[in-house]
C-alpha cells in the first residue's frame, strides 16, 4: 500500500483550500458568474435611482431656472447668429450637459421642455456642422502649394542691353479657391541653339495674387545672361501663402 509524504499533504491541501476560498469570495471570477451579475443588477440599479433623483430635483427647480435657461440658449443662438461656431458649440454642449437632467424629468414632455430641448439641437446640430466644414477647409489649406496653384498662363521674353540682359513678361493664374500667394519665386534657365545649359537665375516677384485672380507682370528683368541664349524656361518654385 502506498503511503504520503505527511508534509507534502498538508502543503497541498492547504494550497487547494487557498484556490477555492479565492475563487468564492472574487466576485469578478468566471467560477462565480451569480456574484457578476448580482453586481452589476445592483450598479445599474444605483445608477437608475440617481438619475431618477437628478430628473426629481431638474422638475422641482424649473420654475426657478426658467429665465436662466432661455437666457443661455439665446446665447447660444446669439453666437450662432455671429458664426463663432467653436463657442457655440462649447457653450450649447455645457449646456446640454447641464440640462440632461431635466430632459429625464416627468416635464420632459412638456411644450416648453420640448421647445428647449428642440431648439438647442437644432443649434448644436448646425454649429457641429459649420465647424466640421472649417475644419475641411482648414485641412485643404494646409494641403495646398504654390508650386500646385500657381500656373504659369504664358511666358514670354527678349534681350535688351545689346542681347546680355533678359526680360519677361509673364501671366501666372492662381488656381486656388483658399489661399493667397505673395512673393512669388521663380526659376529662369537659359540654352543655346545646341541645346547647351547657359545658365539659371531665380528671383521674386512682390506681387499678391488672390485666389481664382490671374495677373500679368511685364519688364521683369533676369539680369545679364549668355548672349548666344536663344531659349527660356520660366518655373513658380515658391511663393508666402495666406489665406484669403
Amino acid at each position: 500500500m502506498m503511503t504520503l509524504d505527511r508534509p507534502l499533504t498538508v502543503l497541498a491541501l492547504t494550497v487547494a483550500l487557498g484556490f477555492l476560498a479565492n475563487c468564492g469570495s472574487d466576485p469578478s471570477s468566471s467560477a462565480n458568474p451569480a456574484a457578476i451579475q448580482q453586481h452589476q443588477h445592483a450598479e445599474a440599479a444605483s445608477i437608475a435611482r440617481q438619475r431618477a433623483e437628478d430628473a426629481a430635483i431638474a422638475a422641482g427647480r424649473f420654475d426657478s431656472s426658467r429665465d436662466d435657461i432661455h437666457k443661455r440658449l439665446d446665447g447660444v443662438a446669439a453666437l450662432a447668429a455671429r458664426e463663432s461656431w467653436t463657442q457655440a458649440l462649447q457653450t450649447g454642449d455645457a449646456m446640454q450637459r447641464d440640462l440632461r437632467p431635466l430632459f429625464r424629468s416627468s416635464i420632459a414632455d412638456t411644450p416648453e421642455v420640448v421647445t428647449i430641448r428642440t431648439r438647442l439641437d437644432a443649434l448644436l446640430a448646425r454649429a457641429r456642422q459649420e465647424e466640421n466644414v472649417i475644419r475641411r477647409r482648414e485641412d485643404a489649406y494646409i494641403r495646398t502649394t504654390a508650386t500646385n496653384d500657381l500656373e504659369v498662363v504664358n511666358s514670354e521674353w527678349t534681350k535688351t542691353g545689346f542681347g546680355s540682359i533678359a526680360e519677361w513678361d509673364v501671366t501666372i493664374r492662381n488656381n486656388s479657391e483658399l489661399a493667397t500667394y505673395s512673393d512669388i519665386r521663380y526659376t529662369t534657365r537659359y540654352t543655346a541653339p545646341s541645346g547647351t545649359a547657359l545658365g539659371t537665375h531665380s528671383g521674386v516677384i512682390y506681387e499678391t495674387i488672390r485666389p481664382g485672380q490671374a495677373r500679368t507682370f511685364s519688364d521683369i528683368n533676369d539680369g545679364f545672361i549668355n548672349t548666344q541664349a536663344s531659349r527660356a524656361g520660366f518655373t513658380i518654385t515658391g511663393a508666402t501663402k495666406s489665406k484669403r
